[in-house]
């Protein structure tokens, strides 16, 4: 999407990971530097692998720094794509779900929601309803672990195609959530159309409604 001497921005394909780890050899971070070994490339923030868009990759170690301390002082506004299962409460458009990080024993990390973890808060706004599910743009005011996937799980709604937190809902071919836009404190902003397959599994879910 963008690059310069300090920062590349890239719209990251679904299923591929920001990192390796957990029996995954290469993601997008080793890549990068096994193509550019002479650059100093480090991720600035995370998306889970089945998520798509927006992601920033700082170039140089004063651009790292800056990036992680506008993310933690939510100096830097996400903004999301998702279609979520079911018909989501037009009133509904802020939740504060604290949230808890546990393993499974096979030791798979997941979230939960829990009194006493880390305060989490999520805004939604509907952008389209279909028959049985409906697509928002989703705000995240703080970067939890599955922050968004288990804020609307909770509530009822999973995000389709996520198979952590999804309880029902139309069978899907990827995970329905996309990094759109990212905004800096310096007023840049970034934004990451999603891909046909995203595209056209809405697209197919609007039909359904006719």
């Amino acid at each position: 999407i963008y690059e310069d001497e300090e920062l590349l921005v890239l719209n990251k394909p679904a299923g591929i990971a920001a990192h390796g780890g957990s029996g995954i050899r290469h993601g997008v971070i080793e890549i990068l530097r096994q193509t550019q070994p002479e650059v100093s490339f480090e991720l600035a923030h995370r998306l889970d692998r089945d998520t798509s868009g927006c992601m920033l990759i700082a170039k140089t170690r004063g651009t790292l720094l800056g990036l992680h301390t506008a993310f933690r002082e939510a100096r830097a506004r996400k903004r999301y794509d998702a279609v979520v299962a079911g018909h989501w409460p037009r009133g509904l458009r802020t939740v504060r779900h604290s949230l808890r990080r546990y393993m499974l024993r096979s030791g798979e990390r997941r979230v939960r929601v829990d009194l006493h973890g880390d305060r989490a808060r999520t805004d939604f706004e509907v952008q389209q309803r279909g028959a049985t599910a409906t697509r928002l743009w989703v705000y995240p005011h703080t970067g939890r672990t599955h922050q968004i996937r288990v804020h609307v799980a909770n509530e009822g709604h999973a995000v389709l195609g996520d198979d952590k937190y999804q309880q029902s809902g139309p069978n899907v071919p990827r995970l329905m959530l996309h990094s759109s836009s990212l905004k800096l404190p310096d007023g840049r902003r970034f934004n990451a159309k999603p891909d046909t397959s995203f595209l056209d599994t809405w697209g197919r879910l609007l039909e359904e409604r006719n």
